[in-house]
């Protein structure tokens, strides 16, 4: 819209609900002059763009959480770890066979190792694969 000739910028104004007052650093309206078609058609094509593909990443911690569901009796842990140099916890969904030794482990104070993908959701950093959480005693180390 903004590369046509006879556009010489797009503005929008936000109005905002009368139950919701807007942030004090939200501007009341945006101007984008054509001058910056070139800009927006090149972060438009980022944010369009498929995010790359996730890597198996090796996480451990603590279990600071455990969830058991009442009708399935599978269960969530949550395990906080470093990540990408910051604290997070991360949600990992286990069978029922895992609930009561993740339980046990939590007790035990036990350190953790996840071995999986992790994704964001709108509920927080959640493990793809489930079951992906042992304890680090467990864990054998490659010989060679």
């Amino acid at each position: 819209m903004l590369a046509e000739e006879a556009i010489s910028e797009f503005s929008a104004t936000f109005v905002w609900a009368a139950g919701v007052p807007a942030p004090p650093s939200a501007p009341a309206t945006v101007s984008v002059p054509s001058a910056a078609s070139e800009r927006v058609r090149m972060v438009a094509l980022k944010l369009k763009a498929e995010a790359a593909s996730r890597r198996t990443e090796y996480l451990t911690g603590p279990i600071v959480g455990v969830h058991r569901d009442p009708e399935t009796q599978a269960g969530t842990v949550i395990v906080q770890a470093t990540r990408n140099a910051r604290l997070a916890n991360i949600s990992v969904n286990i069978s029922p066979e895992v609930v009561d030794s993740a339980l046990d482990w939590m007790k035990a104070r036990e350190t953790m190792s996840i071995e999986s993908k992790v994704h964001r959701t709108s509920h927080g950093l959640i493990a793809d694969r489930r079951d992906s959480v042992t304890p680090m005693r467990s864990q054998q180390l490659d010989p060679t």
